[in-house]
């Protein structure tokens, strides 16, 4: 009975979607040769420019740097309880979020962990030397998973 049903509501679906694309059983073209058009419609395709607001996977900007410093600061006691696999585990978790948030920066701290380093020196250097405690590595790059150095 199920069998059926299902038969008879593919037939049905292809019915009702040849109707409406105005498929033919004779083998003629299923789509308009020539554009149609609506009044009242309008659609206008531009191309982004150089100056529009898109995220730059190759920029760290102050805000976004920031954001990894207030990322890490709260899982810093986390990680001092919990078992080596375990922070760094984490602490992948909350690098590669901060990428996503950032443009996209994933393959970048993928092919450059030390960036992290870089960034954290560079804008909470406080932070950066508590996590490295709590990790129980000597720099940050150490505890990503990743294809360089």
């Amino acid at each position: 009975m199920y069998r059926g049903r299902q038969v008879v509501f593919c037939t049905t679906a292809l019915a009702v979607l040849a109707a409406v694309t105005g498929c033919a059983g004779s083998g003629s073209n299923p789509l308009p040769v020539t554009p149609t058009s609506h009044s009242g419609i309008t659609m206008t395709f531009t191309s982004p420019s150089a100056t529009t607001d898109f995220p730059r996977p190759d920029a760290v900007t102050p805000e976004s740097a920031k954001q990894l410093c207030d990322m890490i600061s709260p899982k810093i006691g986390d990680w001092r309880n919990q078992s080596a696999t375990a922070r760094k585990a984490d602490f992948n978790l909350v690098v590669h979020d901060w990428a996503a948030r950032s443009g996209g920066l994933n393959t970048q701290v993928l092919e450059d962990r030390t960036m992290v380093d870089r960034i954290t020196s560079q804008t909470c250097p406080a932070t950066r030397q508590q996590a490295l405690d709590a990790l129980q590595i000597s720099d940050l790059a150490d505890g990503l998973i990743g294809f360089g150095k």
